[in-house]
């Protein structure tokens, strides 16, 4: 029998379900890219999963779970892969930040097994329902100025190993604004957990930052926020 892969590979159409989980059209182009642009990306609303296709969605709401598989459970999270026979694959996840984890399940962990595990739904439940960084050193605190740092590739790793958030308010600059009197050191720990006044001005520090820093760092912030929704994180 083939394995899930070797199914995979032969997909000509792949689904998305929602256009407002951008996540979908992630793991999707992900795919697409390994197929080698062999399959087209299209959308509809529907879950099924025609012979030839790949049907991924994000499926948060819980009154649909049952429908999808009578053992899912209403109060737990979940990722499900299925290929019914006759029909295409499922790559259907209970919230966005599990649909890149339960993608990467399939093309590294599961992509030598048999088709036959996954004909009545292969079902994976996370052991904790978030993952958050605290204090993240490369993202957003003293690491992340090192050399060669891809902040692209960290959220993808973030989103492999199954985090379900991303702390994403870093400074754009290596050091903080503030200087302090001399011989002082307290603003140099300014470079972690920065608050709102490194972003923004307000009426108590309005004129006492840079425009430009503040510029910097807020689309610093920003730019964070878009990677984390491309692969479902919360920012």
């Amino acid at each position: 029998m083939p394995t899930i892969y070797e199914i995979l590979s032969k997909s000509s159409t792949i689904q998305c379900t929602s256009q407002a989980q951008k996540v979908e059209y992630t793991v999707a182009m992900e795919l697409q890219s390994q197929l080698h642009g062999a399959a087209d990306i299209g959308h509809s609303t529907s879950l099924d999963a025609p012979k030839g296709s790949v049907r991924i969605a994000v499926v948060p709401e819980k009154s649909k779970w049952k429908s999808i598989h009578p053992s899912l459970d209403g109060s737990k999270d979940w990722m499900l892969a299925r290929v019914r026979d006759g029909q295409g694959i499922e790559l259907l996840a209970s919230r966005p930040h599990l649909l890149y984890m339960l993608f990467c399940h399939v093309v590294e962990d599961w992509k030598a097994l048999d088709i036959r595990e996954f004909a009545n739904g292969k079902i994976a439940y996370p052991a904790f329902p978030n993952l958050r960084p605290v204090y993240d050193l490369f993202l957003t605190q003293h690491a992340r100025t090192v050399r060669a740092f891809d902040r692209s590739r960290y959220f993808k790793e973030l989103a492999r190993l199954g985090f379900s958030h991303a702390e994403v308010n870093g400074l754009a600059f290596p050091v903080p604004f503030e200087q302090g009197p001399k011989g002082e050191l307290l603003h140099r720990f300014y470079t972690y957990c920065p608050a709102l006044d490194q972003f923004v001005s307000s009426k108590l520090t309005k004129g006492y930052y840079d425009e430009d820093y503040l510029q910097a760092n807020l689309n610093y912030l920003k730019t964070n926020a878009e990677e984390a929704e491309r692969y479902g994180l919360t920012p």
